[in-house]
């Protein structure tokens, strides 16, 4: 399954065409983090590795989807240069349901496909091997 997937939308476009989508399908979508509302609210510079300028257009999202699984979906969102990298959260502590993360990442390339760049190597794989 394609857990990563590069999008040609700026930061904020990307998270509104995701959560539309994910919506209009019945799914909750709740934003519990948001990189540049917590460098506005800290009122701090941002130390961007990618541009090295505090006029950087980098964003960060982390988006908790409810819907057909007990526990939620964590997507996040990373931009820049007007790309964004739209990556499914798999790690030790958090293993989504597979049928689930699947429907959402289908239903995000089906949404976008005109905007999809290219899906990415799936890093579990790449961690396995």
């Amino acid at each position: 399954m394609q857990n990563t997937v590069l999008l040609d939308l700026n930061g904020d476009e990307a998270v509104k065409t995701i959560c539309e989508a994910l919506r209009s399908h019945g799914f909750y979508v709740l934003r519990s983090f948001d990189l540049r509302l917590a460098l506005t609210a800290a009122e701090v510079g941002c130390e961007c590795p990618h541009h090295g300028t505090e006029k950087c257009d980098c964003q960060f999202v982390v988006l908790l989807i409810y819907g057909e699984a007990a526990e939620p979906l964590t997507l996040t969102t990373h931009s820049h240069n007007n790309q964004t990298r739209v990556q499914i959260v798999r790690d030790a502590t958090m293993k989504p349901d597979a049928r689930f993360a699947e429907s959402v990442m289908t239903l995000i390339l089906e949404t976008s496909p005109k905007l999809a760049i290219a899906p990415l190597i799936n890093e579990e794989a790449t961690r396995q091997t």
